[in-house]
């Protein structure tokens, strides 16, 4: 599913807020607020991955389990942005080596 820059980033912000255990009454949330400063915990962070990734179907690899990767919701799109793009090469990519391959080519 293709989603817009802005549906990201509204998803994104929504996830933020359920899963983030920020206490956000009154809380600013820019695009490089700090979610640790806000008071964003490791066990929080591991909930609002495991949201963004049911989400948007995507899976975080180790290398990408880090604080920069939750940092922000700038650090977060960029992130999602980054695995949906990467996601979507490789499915292009097999569908055509599946299509290649096929018999019936």
């Amino acid at each position: 599913m293709a989603y817009s820059t802005q549906l990201m980033k509204t998803q994104i912000r929504e996830i933020i807020f359920d899963h983030a255990g920020l206490e956000l009454c009154g809380l600013r949330l820019d695009d490089d607020t700090d979610l640790y400063k806000v008071g964003m915990k490791s066990f929080a962070s591991v909930q609002l991955m495991l949201a963004l990734e049911d989400v948007f179907d995507i899976e975080f690899p180790d290398e990408m389990l880090k604080r920069t990767t939750f940092r922000s919701p700038d650090a977060i799109e960029n992130a999602v942005q980054t695995l949906r793009n990467s996601s979507e090469s490789w499915s292009a990519r097999a569908s055509v080596s599946s299509e290649s391959s096929s018999p019936h080519a």
